[in-house]
């Protein structure tokens, strides 16, 4: 089975979408297959957040982590953008749908979406539950 998230699927998310000027890491710590169907939701939230970032934060820097503990996966994108406010764009009357969508997509996950942002950056946060196998 080919891997959906990853450090190579970061890497080529933010080589296809990050200008050259912005600063991009990933760093993606090992995790346990996941069923397709959460990958897929994890890949098109990070996705959702990097792309943002690079559109409209003016970030210097976009880091991108993930990493799984005993029971769940968290993905974690940080700019140091402009920021935005979280609340007004949260409402599909806002006409902006990307907040919504990655919070629907972390749901169906069976997860949660966490954003914050500030004049210092944005925070986005997706954490799903899953239980590493024991050895």
């Amino acid at each position: 089975m080919q891997r959906r998230i990853g450090p190579r699927a970061g890497d080529e998310i933010g080589r296809r979408t990050v200008d050259a000027r912005t600063r991009f890491d990933v760093s993606a710590a090992p995790i346990e297959p996941l069923p397709a169907a959460i990958e897929e939701e994890l890949l098109r939230i990070g996705q959702e957040a990097i792309t943002n970032a690079a559109r409209h934060a003016g970030a210097a820097a976009i880091n991108v982590t993930l990493q799984q503990d005993a029971d769940s996966v968290r993905l974690h994108v940080s700019d140091d953008g402009r920021g935005f406010d979280v609340d007004g764009l949260w409402s599909a009357a806002s006409g902006h749908y990307g907040l919504t969508g990655m919070q629907e997509r972390a749901a169906r996950a069976g997860g949660k979406l966490t954003v914050t942002s500030s004049s210092n950056g944005t925070q986005v946060e997706a954490i799903v539950p899953c239980r590493r196998r024991r050895a």
